[in-house]
């Protein structure tokens, strides 16, 4: 399912252990500093849903940045089970903000995370040190799913393995994400990214 994003975070108790676990299952693909900058647009404020499910976000990815759009489904819910993802590489960052700008996009909220990310099979497992909020894992499967559903059944058939545990139902990470956790640090709804 082409432009699909399927993942589940789950919290991080003993990181040392994990990562054992995560290089014995699979191998590691990358290790770098994220910058996450999330926009909403002033002519149709995402936010101004109970349960937003539209989101823009420009990474910083150690000076490569990438425009992204997510759109989540089912729409106005609490917890969404997937998203449509659709990502740009931008050459001139300075240019492109200033377009942002010139279209009155606001600025939002700003994630700071180091990740780890390993690959197993058909899954992406990302390691998260969140900038103000602590360490959480990520894993998203890749290929080789017949429906969301499936995807999701191999996600935490994944997690069961590596001994991880859900993040309770309420937690602002797991039905909302990293943006939103930190807009609730300062007493700030944002929607799930």
């Amino acid at each position: 399912m082409e432009n699909t994003e399927i993942e589940k975070r789950f919290s991080v108790k003993n990181k040392s252990s994990l990562l054992k676990k995560l290089g014995h299952l699979g191998k590691e693909i990358f290790a770098n500093h994220q910058v996450d900058t999330y926009y909403s647009p002033s002519h149709r404020n995402f936010l101004d849903e109970k349960h937003p499910f539209e989101w823009l976000r420009l990474r910083d990815d150690q000076g490569k940045y990438v425009f992204t759009y997510k759109h989540w489904y089912p729409e106005r819910v609490k917890e969404s089970t997937h998203c449509d993802e659709y990502e740009s590489k931008i050459e001139n960052i300075e240019s492109f903000r200033k377009i942002l700008k010139a279209l009155d996009f606001e600025e939002v909220v700003v994630v700071d995370k180091k990740r780890t990310a390993y690959t197993i099979k058909n899954l992406e497992v990302a390691v998260d040190d969140v900038k103000d909020l602590g360490m959480f894992l990520e894993i998203e499967i890749k290929d080789h799913y017949e429906s969301v559903e499936d995807g999701i059944e191999q996600i935490y058939a994944l997690a069961k393995k590596l001994g991880l545990e859900q993040l309770p139902e309420d937690h602002p990470v797991r039905t909302g994400g990293y943006a939103l956790q930190l807009y609730l640090k300062n007493k700030k709804v944002i929607g799930r990214v």
